[in-house]
């Protein structure tokens, strides 16, 4: 089990005190997580944990390298064969583990297998929470078919997510030129179903999103998704089109968004059509897309 983690303490306790609670022998698998030079009581958390759960493995980075590098370090601490990816937000089900290694199991070839990502049970979803389930901007869970994906761009999801370690070892790990939480799993994902590895769905394999996610939130990291998608497209460029800025003057378009989103606002709260919170929704991550497409490349040397 490889998790990754940045400044979620309450939210990497409850992750862990999940995998505690796992159908499969705690001695048959590892738990291995890495502290993202977090600076807060993640370091805490993970003592705490170690000394009830032995099979825990974890280490702090010494400086933020993002989910890429944090995750490539995690997968050092281990020895399993197999590699199950979580994040520090999700709640494992507690036959996860035990269906992830089934299927690979039932496999004639090696494969990797996504599974299924819902909102925890009990948690408020919000209108807007609803919106991105189908938007697909976050995820593709709703229009995913089951079995095997050929869109791995839009599937190959580390937020529960199983493969071989051979596998992952074989296209040298996650490419840490990515410093963000994004695009850095499509980029491992096309690189290794390039070596015939297939990718399946099953969505019967669940986990959970334990907290809530805002729209503030959420245009901030598409300005991130953006730049990310842009060195995704330069290491794929069969597979993965350039995101182009819009062609209207940045003048123009700050008075659009401004003014429609004003406009919107002023509405949404108070309204129950969803027509209007649509477009108001899509109207900002919009502009945030084309902040972070007009940002520039990530530098790929560094």
């Amino acid at each position: 089990m490889v998790i990754p983690t940045y400044r979620r303490p309450e939210l990497l306790a409850r992750c862990l005190d999940a995998l505690r609670g796992q159908t499969l022998d705690a001695a048959s698998f590892e738990v291995c997580v890495v502290d993202d030079a977090s600076g807060d009581d993640t370091p805490r958390v993970l003592e705490t944990a170690a000394r009830a759960m032995p099979n825990l493995r974890w280490a702090s980075q010494p400086e933020n390298r993002g989910p890429a590098a944090a995750r490539n370090r995690a997968v050092s601490l281990g020895t399993g064969t197999l590699l199950v990816f979580i994040d520090d937000d999700v709640i494992a089900s507690p036959t996860l583990l035990a269906d992830h290694l089934a299927l690979h199991r039932a496999a004639d070839d090696p494969i990797a297998v996504v599974g299924h990502l819902t909102w925890e049970p009990g948690l408020p979803v919000t209108r807007f929470m609803h919106w991105l389930d189908e938007s697909r901007l976050q995820f593709s869970f709703e229009t995913m078919p089951e079995g095997e994906q050929e869109d791995v761009v839009n599937s190959f999801y580390t937020c529960n997510l199983s493969l071989p370690r051979a596998a992952f070892e074989a296209v040298g790990g996650f490419d840490e030129r990515f410093p963000f939480p994004a695009c850095e799993d499509s980029d491992l994902g096309l690189r290794i179903t390039a070596t015939g590895v297939k990718l399946y769905y099953w969505p019967q394999v669940v986990a959970w999103h334990s907290r809530p996610v805002t729209l503030p939130e959420f245009r901030d990291r598409m300005v991130r998704a953006a730049r990310s998608w842009q060195l995704l497209a330069e290491l794929h460029p069969d597979r993965v089109p350039v995101i182009k800025p819009a062609r209207v003057p940045r003048r123009i378009q700050r008075w659009v968004y401004r003014n429609t989103a004003a406009t919107l606002a002023a509405v949404v709260p108070d309204s129950h059509n969803a027509r209007f919170s649509r477009v108001y929704y899509r109207t900002e991550l919009a502009r945030a897309l084309d902040r972070g497409a007009s940002a520039g490349p990530i530098d790929r040397a560094a």
